[in-house]
């Protein structure tokens, strides 16, 4: 029996099965009566026994809280990220649509600038020339823009999928952390 208590570890995850009265709320209802006192009264060596329960549960309670309490803050985090990935790109597609939008117009003002120069250069001129060839229309940089809008606005990182960890030792209430993303 000692050897069994001595192997117990109380930390990690329990996904095997478990009894009624081998879960922790029937644990922990059934030493509420019992103070180290009154048993050191009866035995020393019983004494020591429940001080040894009453911190392996204590123990055991504590890590199921702080596992599921990190596994909430990963998700919350993970989402928090999504959140602000999504937004990034909105941006980005805002941006771009924005700067497209300014770059053909001012290509459009030289452009018809150029030509109204032209034109104006051949009325003067008595003799006719042939017209003068368009020049090609430049195009906008988007991998320039690209890198310009990386450099202003860093990505976002999107953690790994979180899983739960199963605790079915642990039938105790459970309320998760708030976690406030920064």
């Amino acid at each position: 029996m000692f050897q069994k208590l001595a192997s117990y570890n109380p930390l990690g995850a329990r996904d095997g099965e478990y009894k009624e009265y081998q879960k922790m709320l029937f644990l922990k209802k059934n030493q509420e009566g019992c103070t180290d006192e009154a048993v050191e009264e009866f035995s020393l060596v019983m004494s020591k026994i429940l001080k040894w329960l009453h911190l392996v549960i204590e123990i055991r309670c504590e890590d199921v809280t702080r596992r599921r309490d990190a596994v909430e803050v990963a998700k919350q985090e993970r989402e928090h990220a999504i959140k602000l990935d999504t937004a990034r790109k909105d941006k980005y597609e805002k941006e771009l649509g924005e700067k497209k939008a300014a770059f053909d117009e001012a290509i459009d003002a030289e452009l018809s600038k150029q030509a109204a120069a032209a034109e104006a250069a051949a009325e003067d001129e008595e003799g006719e020339k042939p017209p003068v060839p368009e020049a090609a229309r430049p195009e906008f940089n988007e991998a320039e823009f690209k890198a310009e809008f990386d450099l202003a606005n860093a990505e976002v990182i999107i953690p790994a999928e979180v899983q739960d960890e199963i605790d079915n030792d642990y039938d105790l209430p459970y309320s998760a952390p708030v976690h406030v993303a920064e």
